[in-house]
């Protein structure tokens, strides 16, 4: 059966094997330090969503709630503008396995992040991404608007284009959900969220 929903630690070994794989199949840089990529305490005390088709995990992404320039910094570790409005929630650990590219299930994924953040209090919703990736025309028909760190120093991967940081105002919000559901419907049926609902950045920010 095929849907979305929370992971939990009990599936730290199935999404860690998919960020790691998927991660060193990627053209925009090369894993220098896998081990970074395992289920960590990171993922424990933040959030991880996956899809799932059966057992397997087949796509996967991490949201985490960033309460101020310093957290934001350590966390994506690149110096940030000023333009970010906190609380903020970084999107990173994203990953897709091969054979289920293309269908829209990282979207699907966003998505959900998104109708959690609708009325909690969030500024801005960050997600870095790569020069050339092909989401980045989906992601500024969503609304973000994209800058170049002025300094990074992130050690688990050395980059083959430069990396950028995807920033989504809160009055964007609306319209990248409803293009999500307009242009991904299928991906959204055929992946249906189940389990406990995504509700947790309410918590996080109460």
């Amino acid at each position: 059966m095929k849907c979305s929903r929370l992971a939990a630690h009990s599936d730290k070994q199935a999404i860690s094997d998919l960020r790691i794989k998927e991660y060193n199949l990627s053209n925009d840089f090369a894993l220098i330090k896998p081990e970074k990529l395992l289920w960590s305490k990171t993922d424990d005390e933040n959030i991880v969503i996956a899809a799932w088709d059966n057992e397997q995990a087949v796509s996967t992404m991490r949201a985490i709630l960033l309460k101020n320039h310093e957290v934001a910094s350590s966390i994506l570790e690149c110096k940030l503008p000023d333009l970010v409005i906190y609380p903020a929630i970084a999107l990173n650990s994203v990953a897709t396995s091969f054979e289920y590219r293309g269908i829209g299930l990282n979207q699907v994924l966003r998505y959900h992040v998104f109708q959690a953040a609708v009325g909690s209090g969030v500024g801005t919703i960050i997600g870095p991404v790569y020069a050339g990736a092909p989401r980045l025309k989906f992601m500024e028909q969503m609304g973000y608007e994209f800058i170049v760190p002025e300094k990074c120093w992130q050690n688990k991967l050395r980059p083959n284009t430069k990396r950028i940081l995807g920033l989504l105002k809160i009055e964007h919000l609306q319209n990248a959900i409803n293009h999500i559901r307009k242009t991904r419907d299928g991906a959204l049926k055929s992946f249906p969220w189940r389990g406990a609902f995504v509700q947790f950045i309410y918590n996080y920010l109460n």
